[in-house]
């Protein structure tokens, strides 16, 4: 008999009696109430088994792809963007690329150099790259030019 919900189980294991109690709706509040070093490890174990399934069944999984066991599936973690994750990060050449087609297009437009510190065009491009830097208009006038000259 559960002394806190007063249901008569006929448990023999003691794996039973802790899934019970793990699951009495009058047992959990009284070992929650406690500070955590103060319960029973076995409680404090289910518990964190239980958040990782929570976590696990928020996670979206796209059918028929298997991630291999649930314990080893990562845990969804607070992220401050999800843009700074999504592409891998750019090489240097990639960087250097990006801005010789920013001059190639400043210079084939005939647009003004001062124009690479506008607000607006840094923000477009560091929305797809937060960590994209774009050619200062020294950088432009001088050295992108010339490449692209040539």
């Amino acid at each position: 008999m559960c002394n806190h919900c007063g249901n008569m189980f006929y448990y023999k294991k003691s794996k039973q009696t802790s899934h019970h109690l793990n699951n009495c709706e009058k047992y959990r509040p009284t070992m929650m109430a406690l500070d955590p070093h103060e319960r029973l490890t076995w409680f404090a174990v289910s518990t964190k088994r239980q958040k990782q399934a929570k976590a696990l069944s928020s996670m979206k999984v796209p059918t028929g792809i298997f991630f291999g066991h649930p314990s080893a599936a990562p845990v969804k973690t607070l992220q401050e963007s999800m843009r700074r994750y999504a592409l891998p990060k750019l090489s240097q050449v990639d960087l250097e690329a990006i801005k010789k087609d920013v001059a190639m297009h400043f210079y084939i437009t005939g647009t003004s150099f001062h124009r690479v510190g506008q607000f607006h065009l840094k923000r477009a491009f560091q929305r797809a790259r937060p960590d994209i830097v774009l050619p200062n208009r020294q950088a432009l006038a001088n050295k992108y030019l010339d490449i692209c000259y040539h």
